[in-house]
């Protein structure tokens, strides 16, 4: 029997892994940008203020594109991997039901008459 060879608690558990490992990220993000509209109130110059809103507007679309980047990747790795689990068990079935055929072909060749009347036995 065909298999794919995926162990799907093994996949799941790496992905709880990569998921909890990126969770620091997001507090550390909330922490900067904090702190980053900080400085740029107590600087008191405007030029020093609008330059670190521009590096926090542009910072927070990459962060915010890494975040769903991440989330997206583990979404999809765990859809895929149901699938190649699903597909895993339909070719398990197929190739029982090609056995069954098989076998169930060879005992009618065994136990039907040949073209004399007699039974063929292989």
């Amino acid at each position: 029997m065909t298999s794919y060879g995926i162990d799907d608690g093994g996949v799941l558990g790496e992905l709880r892994r990569a998921a909890a490992a990126s969770q620091p990220l997001w507090k550390h993000d909330k922490a900067f940008f904090t702190h980053l509209k900080e400085a740029g109130t107590a600087c008191r110059s405007e030029i020093v203020s609008a330059a670190l809103l521009r590096f926090g507007t542009q910072a927070r679309t990459r962060v915010n594109g890494m975040e769903s980047r991440i989330n997206r990747a583990v979404t999809k790795t765990s859809e895929a991997t149901s699938y190649y689990v699903a597909a895993d068990h339909e070719m398990g079935e197929r190739a029982r039901r090609y056995a069954r055929r098989a076998a169930a072909a060879q005992r009618a060749a065994i136990e039907a008459p040949g073209p004399n009347g007699l039974y063929k036995h292989k």
